[in-house]
């Protein structure tokens, strides 16, 4: 289960930029939406990526409930294929707490709420999040709710908490999931409403995307490679990171064994897989697709500087996925995508679906989150 604490590949903190996003403009799993390719782009084209570091692992979320089945909804709240199918992206916090909470903590249900977008603070906690409702009327309902838990208008149009919040009650309410003193501000937009730790934070999240999406080169880089393997269709959830995330030197840990002919050995594998790894990339993003009823795709994109490495990468991959992915799985299809004087680096694999989950995505992200081999890791 992601959170917002993030497993690290590096000895100091490792910060993080948060974003989950959902676009509810449709009901059927596999339905393909003329601008499903740009959702993800005007979702992080809110928020400040540009300013996250490679050493920040997981930089963004992206979750698009419409493209979920009708079967991961129990009313209007998640159900438990639901909830398993979005086992990457549910632990952020707060959607964590907002699925818990249900519509008391949050004002709306899930099932109303069109976008989330969360970004950290670079020490690992959530700094801002942005919610925008399926239907603008919700709009009034957030606000309402807002005013209600105990926010108060200020002079330049923001509310603020200013009721003193009990610890436990703070750990339940998805409006404060950004504050960890629980003194959160919060701002009205024209689509969505804002919560943020401070005004520094509040100030930093775009009213409203811009044209082009995000505008950091890197993030377009692996915006447009992914782009270019959607097909038309929905992703219904996708991680953006850094190369932090999968970068592998070695488990300090294993050097510590009792054993030293186990600890000689650690050495050793580490020593033959040096250089066998990816290339080093600048920013990815990886995401789950929708195929039709059966089946989902794990689709990742990549940025470098040329094609040439991101063709090297594709190799890398390759090489590394027999015995590693799904027996059920195929792919992974590689293609090099060029983006302005840039490279994405892109894969797509198609697997069956298991008890609602896609078992590739699901292979890769619980390996990343035991620290455990991965396709995409650099060595």
């Amino acid at each position: 289960m992601t959170s917002w604490t993030t497993p690290r590949r590096r000895l100091t903190p490792i910060g993080l930029a948060l974003l989950l996003g959902a676009t509810f403009a449709g009901s059927a799993a596999s339905s393909a939406e003329p601008d499903a390719a740009h959702l993800l782009r005007d979702a992080l084209g809110r928020l400040p990526l540009g300013t996250a570091l490679p050493s920040d692992a997981l930089q963004a979320v992206f979750v698009d409930f419409a493209a979920l089945p009708d079967a991961a909804w129990q009313g209007d709240a998640l159900s438990r294929s639901g909830g398993a199918r979005l086992g990457m992206a549910i632990g952020v916090e707060p959607l964590r707490r907002a699925a818990l909470a249900g519509r008391a903590g949050l004002g709306l249900s899930l099932r109303e709420i069109a976008t989330v977008a969360a970004v950290g603070d670079g020490t690992g906690r959530p700094r801002a999040a942005v919610w925008r409702p399926r239907d603008p009327v919700g709009l009034d309902a957030l606000e309402a709710h807002l005013r209600g838990r105990g926010f108060a208008a200020r002079p330049d149009g923001s509310l603020a908490m200013e009721n003193e919040v009990p610890l436990p009650a703070r750990m339940r309410d998805p409006w404060l999931a950004v504050a960890p003193d629980g003194r959160a501000l919060a701002r009205r937009d024209a689509e969505a409403v804002v919560s943020a730790a401070n005004a520094e934070a509040l100030a930093a999240i775009a009213p409203a995307p811009g044209p082009q999406g995000s505008s950091d080169p890197t993030t377009s880089t692996v915006l447009a490679g992914l782009e270019a393997r959607l097909d038309g269709t929905r992703p219904v959830q996708a991680v953006v990171f850094g190369p932090a995330l999968t970068l592998r030197a070695g488990d300090p840990a294993a050097l510590l064994n009792p054993d030293p002919a186990a600890a000689r050995e650690a050495v050793r594998r580490d020593a033959a897989a040096a250089g066998t790894g990816l290339p080093p990339y600048a920013r990815g993003i990886m995401a789950d697709l929708p195929v039709d009823a059966e089946r989902a795709a794990w689709v990742a994109s990549l940025a470098y500087p040329d094609c040439a490495t991101a063709e090297a990468a594709i190799e890398r991959v390759r090489a590394a996925w027999p015995g590693w992915a799904p027996e059920d799985a195929d792919g992974p299809a590689g293609r090099a995508v060029p983006v302005e004087g840039a490279c994405a680096a892109t894969f797509r694999a198609v697997a069956p679906l298991r008890e609602g989950r896609n078992t590739v995505l699901d292979r890769i992200w619980g390996a990343v989150m035991r620290r455990e081999p991965t396709p995409l890791d650099i060595r």
